[in-house]
């Protein structure tokens, strides 16, 4: 990391990689490098939602993240390149034009993490060659360096969820780093620290050694954990053992090291009802001048709401920056002996970003009591402020995109020869590519590709389409027209493109009306090395049910009830859906809020079993986010907890209320006959063998799970 100008990782799959962030935000803070790159969403497949992006988002800001690289936006979807680690940010994903409300958070939230200085008390030396050490045969060395992997990442969990902000000291990089004491502190390169931690470690460095014997013999304070190292320079010494009896020493344990590193302490976050510390909280804080900035964030996706009682280091005026909408609002607090406290709401993939100024009393109001945050939250006090509950038997509903029906399994034949079972179309490719002699599949983006006019002969599909109901004006959907001939009903169809649908590779085609009862549809294709055998879509007003691994043309969606839409007739659409509410107002409500259902009281087992009423939070509705909009008028989207979204002052009377699901493209293009979710969603997700693969459609829901409500104000 020392030569980057802007040291950079890459969090694939959604991890959550601790280390991997504070090691690149040790590197940058202490060469004044400003922040941190980050490749991130990569390979989380179509469905993953926007609580998905700003919650991995969110827990590598607080680790210093300050440019994001956001994974990807496609080219082209052309042949084996929609494998290639979806979902687009782009074009290809129906919620493409909402993405500014995570960029705009982002942009907000980074504008003050890149601000001044971070403020940071403690170091730790990396024990990375140590580890080394260890490296051997897998049947002699294995369990001592799975040992020691995790006391390696039970550090970070320990002390960064303990809220205990450190940097990393590389034992390779200190003797150029300019290190030096100064005072009681240990200065390196831009950082200074009051405390270095001394994890457990097999051998460190001579000059490391030195390093820590002279900030010692100045006072400083050198922490060791677990027993001293054995070796210098990978050499039997006693030097480390000298070093900490003149040190403090302690257990290698999260209590012993939260202790130790106390005094150390900037911020402290308390459940307010029970006292106890919160484990899933991580924070930055930096010091511009006079001024502060927090940025602190859960790091659970889906869990328990709680009342935050939050505790800061020094007497400060605090303001709310609001990464939502760049708003500012002062934030009542009180002073309790040199801490600034003030009490909230904390939810799961929430955030906090405040503004700390030296305090002068001129924040006027009362903050907050635990008592009255917990009661915006909890059952009884949603069930005091319900002033509609709106029904959903039956909604009307408007599709922004034409229904879907996918057809991916087909009875086969090469060169006008015996008809082979129902195959899935991947499957059906690798083995169509033997029988013809061409070369295996080979995964290369179709424009990188050599362009072979060489024919290895023909290549017929065909698919049953049944339909319980007419259908008027279908199309086609399919990749490579221009070298496949289509039959409908044993009639050739001449393809007349009327452009894309979905990405500019995939082209639509008019096809005759089909009456109620069974079609064949028949492509016949001359199989070049430049093929690509895809799935094709049927596209219309209709409905779709599908039975284990077929599917059946019904009537067309006009109404949906609250609940999974894959059941109502949509299994593949991934559109977006709008829901449309007359809803009758008995009366005016000042300040209405929409809220969707999402959470349920749930009792804690263990040792948190300490509140009357402890709130679990789900997913409010199977989609990317929610579009809102009263009267025709477009209103802020709900896509986080706690799914509310403000609706002003309600007159008495009728309103229009339209509810938009954004959608993906998960069930149309997704590896949907995969058995279970795998980590990498890659191509092999899609090119499964053995009992990975199921015939049967797999579907992911979509869909308002549960009736909203109208509130009043808490």
């Amino acid at each position: 990391y020392r030569s980057f100008l802007l040291p950079g990782i890459d969090m694939l799959c959604d991890r959550m990689e601790l280390s991997t962030a504070k090691q690149a935000q040790s590197a940058s803070r202490q060469y004044g490098r400003g922040g941190v790159l980050s490749e991130l969403d990569g390979v989380t497949d179509w469905d993953f939602s926007f609580i998905g992006h700003k919650a991995h988002g969110d827990w590598q800001a607080a680790l210093g993240v300050t440019v994001r690289v956001p994974h990807l936006s496609w080219v082209s979807m052309a042949g084996e390149s929609k494998r290639d680690y979806p979902a687009s940010i782009s074009y290809q994903s129906p919620w493409y034009r909402k993405y500014p409300l995570l960029a705009d958070h982002f942009a907000r939230v980074n504008t003050a993490m890149t601000r001044g200085q971070a403020v940071v008390r403690v170091a730790v030396v990396h024990p990375v060659e140590s580890f080394w050490l260890l490296f051997g045969p897998q049947n002699q060395t294995a369990v001592a360096r799975d040992q020691a992997e995790g006391d390696f990442q039970n550090l970070f969990e320990w002390l960064l969820y303990g809220l205990i902000d450190f940097d990393l000291l590389a034992e390779s990089l200190l003797p150029g780093q300019n290190v030096h004491v100064e005072g009681k502190s240990l200065v390196v390169g831009e950082m200074r620290y009051d405390a270095v931690l001394v994890p457990p470690c097999l051998t460190l460095r001579s000059t490391t050694l030195e390093i820590l014997e002279q900030f010692r013999s100045a006072g400083g304070e050198v922490i060791f954990a677990g027993e001293p190292a054995v070796l210098c320079d990978a050499e039997p010494s006693g030097r480390a053992a000298e070093l900490a009896a003149r040190c403090r020493c302690i257990a290698y344990s999260r209590a012993s090291l939260l202790a130790a590193l106390e005094p150390r302490r900037d911020v402290r976050v308390l459940d307010a009802f029970s006292g106890y510390p919160t484990d899933k909280l991580l924070y930055q804080l930096r010091q511009e001048g006079d001024t502060g900035y927090l940025f602190l964030t859960s790091v659970e996706r889906y869990g328990y709401v709680f009342a935050a009682r939050i505790m800061l280091r020094g007497e400060w005026d605090l303001e709310n920056l609001d990464t939502a909408d760049g708003s500012i609002e002062p934030l009542a607090s009180e002073v309790e002996n040199g801490w600034t406290v003030f009490c909230t709401d904390f939810y799961p993939h929430d955030h906090r970003l405040l503004r700390l100024k030296p305090r002068t009393g001129s924040v006027t109001g009362r903050p907050a009591t635990p008592q009255e945050v917990r009661d915006r939250f909890c059952d009884e006090s949603v069930e005091k402020r319900i002033s509609l509950r709106v029904a959903g038997a039956d909604v009307p509903v408007t599709l922004d995109e034409p229904n879907v029906l996918l057809l991916d399994i087909a009875r086969w034949r090469v060169n006008e020869g015996q008809w082979q079972p129902r195959t899935e179309i991947l499957r059906l490719n690798r083995q169509a590519r033997e029988m013809l002699g061409a070369p295996p599949v080979s995964g290369i983006q179709p424009w990188a590709r050599e362009i072979s006019d060489r024919v290895y002969g023909t290549l017929e599909m065909a698919y049953t389409i049944e339909c319980r109901t007419a259908v008027k004006s279908p199309e086609l959907a399919l990749e490579q027209p221009e070298s496949t001939r289509i039959f409908l009903d044993g009639t050739e169809i001449t393809f007349a493109d009327r452009g894309w649908w979905t990405d500019e590779s995939v082209r639509r085609t008019g096809l005759p009306d089909l009456a109620a009862g069974c079609h064949e549809l028949i492509l016949r294709r001359e199989y070049t090395e430049n093929t690509d055998i895809e799935r094709i879509y049927l596209l219309g007003d209709f409905g779709v049910e599908v039975r284990g691994d077929t599917a059946c043309i019904t009537e067309p969606v006009r109404r949906l009830h609250w609940g999974d839409v894959t059941v109502q007739g949509l299994p593949f659409y991934g559109g977006n859906i709008t829901y449309h509410l007359d809803i009758d107002v008995a009366e005016d409500i000042a300040g209405a809020v929409l809220h969707i259902p999402s959470r349920m009281t749930n009792p804690v087992i263990g040792e948190r079993n300490y509140m009357k009423a402890r709130e679990v939070v789900f997913a409010a509705f199977a989609g990317t986010l929610m579009g809102v909009a009263l009267d025709g008028r477009e209103l802020s989207p709900i896509a986080f907890a706690p799914f509310e979204t403000g609706l002003g002052d309600l007159t008495g009377g009728l309103h229009r209320l339209d509810l938009t699901i954004y959608g993906s493209r998960q069930n149309a293009f997704s590896a949907n006959h995969l058995l279970g979710r795998i980590p990498w969603t890659g191509p092999h997700a899609w090119h499964t063998q053995g009992n990975q693969f199921s015939m049967d459609y797999l579907l992911s829901p979509l869909g308002i799970l549960r009736s909203p409500l109208i509130l009043r104000q808490a």
